[in-house]
């Protein structure tokens, strides 16, 4: 689900809390929108699971995870991501699991259960790449990224190919027009 969630305003002198606490930098809320309509788009998502045990014999496992609304360049294990279901239903607003409560003896997290390292299989290292691609911010970073994508055979692919087609397009400077002539204009 998508979630908007502040950040420390850097730019703000921190506020101080007392003589116990720590000075606190106030937190700002900004973030993009799309289309005509300006639609909010959300700085942060999340994924909330529930792995329910039929027999009753196991805890449940409830995975929660909070991911920034952005390309995530590097790798980071799954269980970074991870977080308490309180956590999200604060910053959501809503009680996602009302069933959960006065459960949490009998409920272990995901990454407890199971493995939530994130393995560098082919297809993740592709996709990394396809967003690599999809950030080119010039010809020649994008040129280099297509060769790579060659000697890892992924140029046949038809989605890339597309992508690289299309950012070549955006990346590629356009020759200026002539201004058109006063005879022209009348």
């Amino acid at each position: 689900g998508p979630l908007w969630i502040p950040s420390e305003d850097p730019s703000a002198a921190a506020v101080p809390q007392g003589q116990s606490s720590p000075a606190v930098r106030p937190r700002r809320l900004s973030f993009s929108t799309v289309g005509k309509s300006d639609v909010w788009v959300p700085t942060h998502l999340f994924k909330a699971v529930v792995a329910e045990d039929q027999s009753q014999k196991l805890p449940q496992v409830v995975g929660a995870f909070l991911l920034p609304n952005c390309p995530i360049m590097e790798r980071k294990s799954l269980q970074h991501y991870e977080t308490s279901l309180e956590t999200i239903e604060r910053w959501a607003g809503i009680s996602l699991f009302p069933a959960l409560r006065g459960e949490q003896q009998r409920t272990v997290t995901l990454c407890q259960r199971t493995d939530c390292d994130t393995k560098d299989h082919g297809l993740q290292i592709f996709w990394r790449h396809y967003a690599r691609m999809k950030l080119a911010e010039s010809l020649p970073e994008l040129e280099q990224l297509w060769e790579q994508a060659g000697r890892q055979g992924w140029q046949e692919g038809a989605n890339l190919r597309r992508l690289y087609d299309q950012r070549q397009t955006e990346l590629t400077p356009r020759p200026l027009s002539p201004p058109a002539s006063p005879a022209a204009a009348a």
